[in-house]
């Protein structure tokens, strides 16, 4: 389609997704994101002669039309350079409406409306917006066949996308551990039901190895894990995984926190029952009642052990929309090129509670199955 400002043909991965301002109203694909950035950098201003919408070239619109910017493929400044391949006309080049059926970790699935030539990055763009609670797009990642897609400038059909296409999943990557980080800290709270203290949620780390397609479950590590006369079953998981102990109480914010220490770098060296220990799930579940419904905003964050102030992650998380199941795996810790990650889940579940693991195991099982 042709941009109506600079007047050449240009796929549509180079329209906007979404318009500059709330005032905008205006049809999104007459003028390229090109154009769009050239108006808001020199004039400040949408650059629709009839919208009057005024934009900060450092908004955070004006920041996401540059992000989609850079993942553009082929540079129209010659009008028909291509940067992978220089000989191609733009006037030559083919773009293939593709419908994607692509699954996310909170078991939804989504089908996107995408192009052949879109790149990766214009893609993470569209699944942004499906996701519930629209992550940064440089958290998001996209897998095919359990790999990591990677190079966010390559277009789709470089990297063997077409319509039909199965197993693709995305995840968010909440954080990805620096090598020099050891200890981390997750913190899951919640406030009180009914200001009551004594209703509370449990949480757990159940631990996994998965070496190829075998896949083992490991451990459920709870508040037993603190009772002396459990504790020797974990003594196996000393100086790599911890419950802390009952939830610290906040009477002021009417807050409770169940809180695990995690010796991250340790886990490369962590062997269970003779299995490497690959995937930490996470996870929090009612215990006196059928269901989270009451407890107030339950959280999770994470923090550098020597830095218990300092949020690790940008923002906290809310999973206040699955206050209506009985529990929810809220994240996974697992290895993936080298690094470790800590990914967010966000999946819920009805069935199973600390008296009774097993429904909870068979849904975590499918999450490293489909996603580890």
């Amino acid at each position: 389609m042709k941009c109506s400002s600079c007047c050449i043909d240009k796929p549509s991965n180079e329209y906007p997704l979404e318009p500059l301002t709330d005032a905008c109203h205006h049809p999104l694909l007459q003028i390229c994101i090109r154009c769009c950035l050239k108006s808001v950098d020199s004039e400040g201003v949408c650059p629709y002669s009839q919208c009057d919408g005024e934009v900060e070239p450092d908004s955070e619109s004006a920041a996401i039309y540059r992000l989609q910017l850079e993942s553009v493929v082929y540079d129209y400044r010659d009008k028909e350079v291509s940067v992978s391949q220089p000989q191609v006309a733009v006037s030559q080049l083919v773009s293939i409406p593709l419908n994607l059926s692509v699954s996310f970790m909170s078991g939804d699935t989504a089908i996107i409306s995408a192009q052949s030539l879109d790149s990766l990055n214009a893609f993470k763009l569209k699944l942004q917006q499906k996701m519930d609670d629209r992550p940064p797009v440089r958290e998001i990642k996209i897998l095919m066949g359990g790999t990591s897609l990677e190079g966010d400038h390559r277009t789709l059909a470089d990297l063997g996308i077409a319509s039909g296409c199965t197993g693709l999943r995305a995840i968010r990557v909440l954080y990805e551990v620096p090598s020099d980080l050891n200890k981390i800290r997750f913190s899951m709270s919640w406030g009180w039901p009914e200001n009551n203290p004594k209703n509370y949620l449990d949480t757990a780390c159940i631990t996994f190895s998965k070496v190829g397609d075998h896949i083992i479950h490991l451990d459920n590590i709870d508040f037993r894990s603190t009772w002396p006369q459990q504790a020797y079953r974990y003594t196996c998981y000393a100086n790599y995984i911890q419950h802390c102990g009952n939830a610290t109480r906040d009477i002021l914010r009417q807050r409770s926190t169940s809180t695990f220490n995690v010796w991250v770098q340790n886990l490369d060296n962590l062997v269970v029952r003779g299995q490497p220990v690959t995937h930490l799930l996470f996870l929090m579940s009612a215990w006196r009642r059928s269901s989270m419904q009451g407890f107030r905003m339950p959280t999770l964050e994470f923090y550098d052990s020597a830095r218990p102030t300092q949020s690790l992650s940008e923002s906290t998380l809310n999973f206040s929309r699955f206050c209506g199941y009985r529990g929810l795996i809220v994240c996974l810790l697992k290895k993936d090129r080298g690094i470790w990650q800590i990914v967010e889940v966000a999946r819920p579940f009805n069935y199973g509670d600390a008296r009774n693991y097993s429904p909870i195991v068979g849904v975590c099982r499918s999450v490293v199955a489909e996603f580890g």
